[in-house]
């Protein structure tokens, strides 16, 4: 084997190894963002936040998303503006008015009764537990395939210019044009017409 020919297989080892990363990323993040149950118009609070509000006796309802761990929150009428101007938050007047991720329902409900018994507050919120069954479909693997299929294909296309570029002396220059303005029409032209121009 020459030289080039372990420089080109290097190049096209480092184009692979960036792709399944790119592919892996990139769809975790499409369904996180697509399929997971935090409805992205309720604004999400921290514990901390949560601890603060509930001190303030401000909470009405608390509503446990059991089979997601996520807890919804219904604010007393005459708080959702305060906390809407101290939060800095989009805060809707249709229940639920906050949203929190928790680790596990239990966790929370230990924690929620610390800190309920710490304070000594007068009145409990209402708490409950709700049970959210998705309809099932029985097309939505075909669905799930032919996304991931399509995103990875999007982001080999991507990458057509740097695997014809692997025996070029400017491959460097043509892959971080690629990898990182690629995605822009412009870029990947720009990047394609280079990789395709005689030494």
């Amino acid at each position: 084997m020459t030289e080039l020919e372990k420089i080109q297989k290097r190049r096209k080892s480092m184009i692979f190894t960036i792709l399944i990363t790119l592919v892996i990323v990139i769809n975790s993040a499409f369904f996180i963002y697509k399929y997971y149950p935090i409805q992205k118009d309720i604004p999400e609070i921290s514990q901390n936040v949560f601890e603060k509000i509930l001190k303030n006796q401000d909470i009405k309802e608390i509503n446990i998303l059991k089979n997601e761990s996520i807890i919804y929150l219904n604010l007393n009428p005459n708080s959702i503006e305060k906390y809407s101007k101290e939060l800095k938050l989009k805060i809707s007047n249709k229940d639920p008015h906050l949203q929190m991720s928790v680790t596990t329902v239990n966790m929370f409900m230990k924690n929620f009764d610390k800190t309920f018994n710490a304070t000594k507050l007068d009145e409990k919120p209402n708490i409950n537990e709700i049970e959210i069954n998705f309809p099932r479909n029985y097309f939505l693997p075909l669905i799930y395939f032919f996304e991931v299929l399509i995103i990875s294909l999007l982001i080999i296309f991507n990458f057509i210019p740097s695997f014809i570029s692997t025996k070029k002396t400017f491959f460097n220059q043509i892959f971080v044009l690629n990898l990182f303005l690629g995605w822009t029409i412009i870029g990947w032209i720009i990047a394609l017409i280079w990789s395709l121009k005689n030494e």
